[in-house]
């Protein structure tokens, strides 16, 4: 299922500069706990928007400072439980979803590890080809999973 970002709740553009990159960590975690995640639920979807938003500009935009990249994001209440959707838009030219692969962590050198990161913490991670243009869309999905003692 195609997801119309039209649909989200919540839109948001960064320019490709690191230094704006904490406005979208920001409002991951203020959303998250809204959505009816926990404090370390909202801390995982944190770092993986942080991963992602941070391969776009370094790798995807080879640190150019002027491209734009797209978040949105909605609650989600589904037979799945109760979490919220990130969806991530860039405009990378020459990027396909086939690339995007987690690396070999039998193979010991620094770096590497942010697709790896984004498989281990969020419950759905998906790239595909953008519906509308150029581009990679980014679908993260985190839901809330109610400890024993029942929160």
């Amino acid at each position: 299922m195609t997801f119309d970002v039209s649909d989200s709740h919540i839109q948001m553009r960064v320019i490709s500069q690191p230094q704006y990159l904490c406005a979208i960590r920001n409002m991951i975690n203020i959303i998250g706990g809204k959505c009816g995640l926990s404090s370390t639920e909202t801390d995982h979807a944190v770092l993986a928007v942080d991963e992602a938003t941070t391969n776009i500009i370094r790798h995807g935009y080879k640190d150019a400072p002027d491209q734009f990249i797209n978040v949105a994001i909605r609650p989600l209440n589904d037979t799945a439980g109760q979490g919220m959707e990130i969806i991530i838009d860039d405009q990378c030219k020459d990027v396909s979803p086939d690339q995007i692969q987690e690396r070999d962590l039998s193979v010991l050198k620094p770096g590497g590890l942010g697709i790896h990161i984004l498989y281990r913490i969020m419950d759905h991670v998906h790239f595909e080809q953008r519906p509308d243009m150029q581009g990679i869309r980014l679908t993260l999905r985190k839901y809330h999973k109610p400890q024993e003692n029942g929160s």
